[in-house]
């Protein structure tokens, strides 16, 4: 014990009035509250009684009596005896051991200084407690709050080093009690928070403990059949799983109709490129590799990477899409890999899974990929390289599986070019790479519309002039654009059929742009003719005039029957 904090003692009791000749006069408190510091304190009692009733069995009960003293520095509970009344009195349960009510003593000091103190003889302030030794160490919960001081007291002549070293083991032993207490608290609340999840959750969820379903909401009942509470399993059903303690999990049964994930049949059209397209997608599903999808906002990317998904080895795992492009920088890598309680200002009291967490043993698609930050770019490449993610807030590893399926409107190779996508990131996403079509270099377009309208409105047709229209336009926002130029047409057209009138385009360029009369067909032939002159005879040049593919350009040329005149 350092004679400074005996020393800083002993002016503080100074400062208080007391002299160390005096009586000494135990202060208690009165009946009513104390039973209240009782109650405030059971739960910790409890633990410190059992704790002192294995030391009555190490003590010699003659000799030492062992306290627990509260931050206002009143016994609580207590075990042993000193062997004389007139001292056992100044220990009794109630009586205050603070500097201001006995003077320089072992708990006072530790309730103020909150450090292990050990008093010795003399070194008590007052001179009644000469004859005794004091050690005692200060108690925190398991929110690190002081709660007051473990106390051992005996004769000066019984006075042993371990004392004080005995006092810290039974302070953090019933400090280890009370975190357990405030863990099983935890899990019980958990297991009500999911008890209630699953009744109103709209997705079948069970709870299994110890290899045995515990409960299971209506949905997952109609599943796996009413009387599946009860039944013994040997290994959990597909879904995604939660431990809540040792030996409980909760399992959000997984059903592949309940994400609407499409399949390689949902994409529409039989021209060769898609047809071929399609095939390369079913030959990439039977596979394991990292795919990325290129093309053209609204081509269809992520339909292809769910059809990849559906149709493939991983298919009863989740698909978790994520837009690179519509995350602010600040949050890319909590979306990605997660968070703890805490972790920043605004997180969530209980953290949160990162999408590559959320996607273990399924599909995790990372569209539009090319427009991550370099920070991000360097975050996921770790992760794809150790197969593990390491949420924000923590240092630990959670090992993840999941297969990654990138898209982007970019050239990834020329990204890398001119330094804004890492090379190494990309050979690492490169696995296999598809190329989706815009929709003017497709022959298809009027089939695609087809089955679009079939989903907006049954029944719905198109007037040849119609789609003519259809046919003609350069389609710069894709098949997303198709679906809302159609979308308007149905609404525009009513109950009746789509004319001609009712496709309508935003910001449209429309080939017979400057001329007055004539049939759309007149009009489209006259164009296509003036394209050719004006390119003198380059197809190529022509069908990038019209916005045309160059293929489609050489079907309106037979179509018309117009000549080519190459210089």
């Amino acid at each position: 014990m350092e004679l400074s904090l005996i020393g800083a003692s002993r002016k503080r009791c100074e400062s208080y009035g007391i002299l160390p000749d005096s009586p000494v006069q135990p202060k208690r408190v009165n009946a009513g509250k104390l039973r209240m510091m009782l109650k405030q304190d059971e739960t910790l009692l409890t633990h410190i009684k059992q704790l002192f009733r294995q030391l009555e069995h190490a003590f010699d009960s003659k000799a030492y009596t062992a306290v627990f003293v509260n931050r206002e520095g009143y016994i609580l509970t207590k075990c042993g005896s000193l062997g004389a009344a007139a001292k056992d009195r100044f220990l009794e349960i109630g009586t205050n051991w603070s500097e201001s009510a006995m003077g320089t003593n072992a708990m006072g000091i530790v309730l103020y200084d909150r450090r292990p103190a050990v008093i010795h003889g003399e070194h008590h302030y007052y001179k009644a407690h000469h004859s005794l030794t004091c050690a005692a160490s200060p108690l925190y919960d398991a929110d690190q709050c002081f709660r007051g001081a473990i106390n051992i007291s005996t004769a000066k002549e019984n006075y042993h080093p371990m004392l004080l070293s005995l006092t810290e083991t039974i302070a953090e032993a019933a400090a280890q009690a009370m975190k357990l207490d405030r863990s099983r608290e935890e899990e019980l609340m958990l297991e009500e928070e999911l008890a209630v999840t699953s009744r109103l959750a709209g997705i079948p969820m069970i709870t299994v403990q110890k290899g045995k379903v515990i409960r299971a909401n209506g949905l997952a009942r109609s599943k796996l059949g009413s009387r599946i509470v009860g039944q013994e399993i040997s290994r959990l059903p597909s879904g995604r799983s939660t431990s809540v303690g040792k030996h409980t999990t909760v399992v959000a049964l997984r059903d592949r109709s309940e994400q609407h994930l499409h399949q390689f049949h949902d994409i529409a059209g039989s021209c060769p490129s898609i047809t071929q397209l399609k095939e390369l997608g079913k030959k990439a599903a039977d596979s394991d590799y990292p795919v990325i999808i290129y093309g053209e906002s609204g081509t269809g990317k992520e339909l292809m990477a769910q059809s990849m998904h559906t149709e493939g080895c991983r298919s009863s795992g989740p698909f978790v899409a994520l837009n690179c492009s519509a995350i602010p920088e600040t949050l890319v890598e909590s979306e990605l890999f997660g968070y703890e309680k805490g972790a920043f200002t605004g997180a969530s009291h209980r953290g949160q899974a990162g999408k590559f967490e959320a996607a273990d043993k399924g599909t995790i698609f990372l569209d539009e990929v090319g427009d991550l930050s370099l920070k991000a770019q360097g975050s996921l490449l770790r992760v794809l390289q150790e197969r593990a993610i390491t949420r924000i807030g923590s240092v630990a590893q959670i090992p993840v599986d999941v297969r990654v399926i990138s898209a982007t409107n970019k050239n990834l190779k020329q990204e890398v070019r001119e330094g804004r996508f890492r090379e190494d990131l990309y050979y690492r996403l490169k696995g296999i790479h598809l190329t989706m079509p815009p929709l003017r270099e497709r022959q298809d377009v009027l089939e695609v519309a087809q089955v679009l309208l079939g989903q907006l409105a049954a029944g719905s047709s198109l007037t040849e002039a119609a789609k003519r229209r259809l046919e003609v336009y350069s389609w710069p926002g894709n098949i997303r654009e198709l679906q809302s130029v159609l979308m308007q047409g149905v609404f525009l057209a009513g109950h009746h059929q789509i004319d001609e009138a009712h496709i309508q385009f935003e910001d449209e360029y429309e080939i017979h742009a400057g001329h007055g009369g004539g049939t759309l067909e007149e009009i489209e032939a006259e164009a296509v003719a003036r394209a050719l002159k004006e390119s003198d005879g380059n197809v190529s040049k022509a069908a990038e005039a019209l916005g045309l593919a160059r293929n489609t350009m050489y079907a309106k040329i037979k179509k018309y029957d117009i000549s080519i005149n190459e210089t």
